[in-house]
């Protein structure tokens, strides 16, 4: 969630300066981050079905990185740059409600 408010955040910067280290710093924090969200998966899913589970999160998220810059480049064109900033922190939001509602336990075998 707090990836989503620095992303929001950062729209309202006006310094580029100060634009390149917040978005920096946000990168360091999804880089780190990764494999925890890894880990966190395979906790999440049976032992048999650990492969095809990172399987699939790894292809949603190739997916995603290959749709995204085009949405955000026709927001951009469309209605500026802003708006594929407002996109992402949308995205990054919707993902952290679908996080809300993933079960806590692993499934019993």
């Amino acid at each position: 969630m707090l990836t989503t408010v620095i992303l929001l955040g950062l729209t309202l910067l006006n310094n580029p300066i100060a634009f390149v280290v917040g978005i920096s710093i946000m990168g360091f924090g999804l880089f780190a981050i990764r494999p925890v969200v890894h880990s966190w998966l395979m906790d999440m899913t049976p032992d048999e079905m650990g492969g095809s589970a990172t399987s699939l999160m790894f292809g949603i998220q190739s997916l995603l990185a290959m749709i995204s810059p085009i949405i955000g480049g026709y927001l951009a064109d469309e209605y500026g740059l802003i708006s594929a900033f407002y996109f992402l922190g949308g995205a990054m939001l919707i993902a952290n409600v679908i996080v809300m509602f993933l079960p806590n336990e692993k499934p019993a075998n």
